[in-house]
């Protein structure tokens, strides 16, 4: 399962019954060749969905503007 956020170079991809999400990002600014790193995020159960959410403060991972 793997599901892009709308707003940044973001994605999340997990596993079929998997309890951990890897969020893939980039903070490239050249779009035509973008070098992604990764971190997991463990989950305590298996993940089924999700859904991004807006953040009230501005993360490191988020590209400024």
């Amino acid at each position: 399962m793997a599901k892009f956020e709308p707003c940044s170079s973001m994605f999340v991809t997990t596993g079929h019954l998997d309890r951990l999400v890897t969020l893939w990002y980039t903070n490239d600014k050249d779009k035509s060749f973008s070098q992604y790193e990764f971190i997991f995020l463990p989950h305590p159960r298996h993940v089924t969905h999700f859904v991004w959410r807006r953040m009230q403060h501005k993360s490191r991972y988020m590209r400024s503007e």
